[in-house]
């Protein structure tokens, strides 16, 4: 999260229909993700300047509209716009309690019977364990990884929850800063659900890494461990802002307190190899969208989205 020139990297393209990956390789290029929280909302191709090497780049940064053309062409380059979202943030400088009284009564009451019903499962454990000294690291990789490996989101997603001793070094570098904070959800005694979540910039803490064991559904793991954290973030002296990262969901919409419009692109040099990659994307991308809009207009879009995460 910096606004320096970017390092020459390796990332993944990938065409998706919905979480289903249809296509993916790897591109050589650079990598840049401002801080949103500091970065002037400008468009995507004004970061050229801050890497105007003639190469790939990925961007996610904040956009100062959101009617941005999906593809445009600037100078010599492709400017390909996929997603638009509201970036969304927890402001926990205030009170907690405060924080509460925004709720809608009927989600308010929703979100503490599930607690509740979390809380009564176990008998031995508290809810939520927080990990955050140079001791905790490799605990909590310890217990996040068999979670993750049952998880939709290292079986469908690809995001693979590391062990390796380079991962383990850079978090407790972090953790040596007040920097690292790693949350486990615990059910019927066992743990069922993880977060990761670094400190960034002044004092942003980021929604990073996640995942549920699917068998666990039925307490609503994820929800009830985003509702712990953000209590815990309200009394953490090390964190300002809880950054919900990217996507939108109804979770993020009950728990933000407010939003930064953003994009993500890729800027590629204008030749028809890249040409050809954009267009798949775009092409695949609208289809995607508008099946989803008729799935959700009847009302089906968040069951079939539940059981293809159950199912695995």
């Amino acid at each position: 999260m910096t606004t320096e020139r970017a390092q020459p990297m390796n990332f993944k393209y990938s065409i998706q229909f919905g979480e289903l990956t249809l296509f993916q390789t790897s591109i050589s290029g650079q990598e840049l993700k401002p801080n949103i929280f500091s970065f002037p909302a400008s468009r995507p191709d004004s970061v050229l300047t801050l890497a105007p090497d003639n190469c790939a780049h990925i961007v996610s940064m904040p956009v100062s509209s959101d009617a941005i053309k999906p593809i445009t062409v600037a100078e010599d380059h492709i400017v390909y716009t996929y997603k638009n979202f509201r970036r969304m943030y927890v402001d926990v400088s205030g009170s907690y309690d405060a924080y509460l009284a925004a709720f809608r009564k009927r989600s308010l009451q929703s979100l503490k019977r599930k607690q509740k019903k979390v809380a009564k499962s176990n008998n031995i454990q508290n809810t939520v364990q927080t990990f955050s000294s140079v001791s905790d690291v490799r605990t909590f990789i310890e217990k996040a990884k068999p979670i993750s490996a049952t998880s939709y989101q290292e079986k469908q997603l690809g995001t693979v929850f590391r062990e390796d001793r380079e991962w383990i070094e850079e978090l407790e570098k972090l953790a040596s800063q007040d920097r690292f904070r790693g949350y486990i959800l615990y059910a019927e005694d066992k743990a069922v659900a993880y977060n990761y979540c670094p400190i960034y910039g002044d004092g942003i803490m980021l929604y990073d890494l996640s995942g549920y064991v699917p068998e666990s559904s039925k307490y609503s793991p994820g929800t009830v461990l985003q509702a712990s954290i953000i209590e815990l973030a309200f009394n953490d002296a090390a964190v300002k802002i809880y950054d919900l990262c990217e996507g939108e969901g109804r979770h993020k919409d009950q728990f933000s307190t407010d939003h930064i419009t953003c994009c993500n692109s890729y800027i590629f040099p204008k030749k028809t190899s890249y040409w050809s990659l954009v267009l798949a994307h775009y092409i695949c991308d609208k289809t995607s969208d508008t099946l989803a809009g008729l799935l959700d207009r009847f009302g089906l879009k968040d069951r079939i989205k539940t059981f293809l995460r159950q199912s695995g």
